[in-house]
């Protein structure tokens, strides 16, 4: 039987029908049982069923479609309703989605099955109207509270590592990612860049033009960094006027032609701030990561020290350590 999707509309919605039509898959073999349960159905708004006698199409439309709430019954002979459960179990997207199982059995062997699959509440044949629909709007409720709180949690994540000004990856998280990727690089033997950008002179914006100013500065370099280079490149915010970046997978001399580059960018670009239109540059320390290295420290040590060369150079300038010079102490750039 081919998918049939149908709007319920009807007088009686359950709680949180407001937020719109909740799709809901039937996967049963049974006619009967279909027609039965889209009868129940009718006493609900809000609602958008598809029917499936084929669990196999069934599981790909849940796949496409992503459902808030699937009816799957226990013994079907295309796929039993464990296997189907197992399957859509392994999709990330469709971990937490509530499962109601309906079965004329009543052993506890079966339950204990089902709820290892992930199979979230049991309707036992034949089910009465008012159990079906509290156990519905209980399902639905109970997926509402968990988007809430991985909301809440997604949240949370942002605000502890995130940049606040710039909405870049803040200090902490960058530098928690550039020992992840570092272990990467020696695990694999692959080539990993770190550049250490410092906005050059960025304290005459501030004491000539005011700290909004500057602000607007540091959020228009922010959003210049993040256009320009590629998607697979981290970037952060780790001082006040300066950032770093994370070439994965790139040796020292391309990741200088990138930062070269942006360079370029930044020396052709204006900033508008109210009637000022203002301009500036940056300096960047390049190193590459070695198999050697311990530790985080390490590698910062010596970008900042290509930083500082960079800085003594003149400004407006790129410069690279190479990976085998022992790092000098480290320094305060002016």
């Amino acid at each position: 039987m081919p998918s049939d999707p149908r709007h319920l509309q009807p007088e009686i919605a359950p709680q949180g029908a407001e937020l719109g039509p909740v799709r809901v898959a039937v996967v049963d073999d049974s006619g009967i049982d279909r027609d039965l349960i889209e009868q129940h159905f009718k006493a609900l708004a809000g609602f958008e069923l598809g029917f499936f006698a084929d669990p196999r199409k069934g599981l790909d439309w849940c796949i496409e479609n992503r459902p808030g709430l699937i009816l799957l019954d226990h013994l079907m002979p295309a796929l039993s309703g464990v296997e189907f459960l197992r399957r859509l179990r392994a999709d990330p997207e469709l971990a937490q989605v509530p499962v109601i199982m309906i079965t004329a059995s009543d052993g506890r062997e079966l339950l204990e099955e089902v709820l290892q699959f992930g199979m979230t509440d049991f309707l036992r044949k034949p089910f009465e109207h008012a159990e079906l629909l509290a156990r519905v709007r209980n399902m639905l409720e109970l997926r509402k509270r968990q988007r809430q709180l991985e909301e809440a949690n997604r949240q949370l994540f942002v605000e502890a590592t995130t940049d606040a000004l710039t909405g870049l990856k803040n200090r902490r998280y960058f530098l928690e990612i550039l020992g992840q990727e570092m272990e990467r690089a020696r695990r694999y033997r692959r080539p990993c860049t770190l550049a250490f950008v410092d906005l050059d002179r960025f304290k005459r914006i501030n004491d000539t033009h005011g700290h909004a100013a500057g602000d607007h500065v540091l959020c228009e370099f922010a959003r210049l960094l993040a256009g320009e280079l590629r998607g697979a490149d981290q970037v952060g915010r780790v001082g006040g006027e300066e950032f770093a970046v994370l070439f994965p997978e790139t040796g020292l001399s391309q990741a200088a032609r990138a930062c070269e580059h942006l360079q370029a960018t930044v020396r052709a670009h204006t900033v508008a701030f109210g009637s000022l239109s203002l301009s500036f540059t940056f300096s960047a320390g390049l190193t590459e990561v070695d198999f050697r290295d311990d530790s985080v420290a390490a590698v910062m040590r010596r970008a900042d020290q290509a930083l500082y060369r960079a800085k003594e150079g003149g400004r407006d300038r790129i410069e690279t350590v190479d990976k085998r010079v022992p790092c000098m102490p480290d320094i305060i750039k002016g």
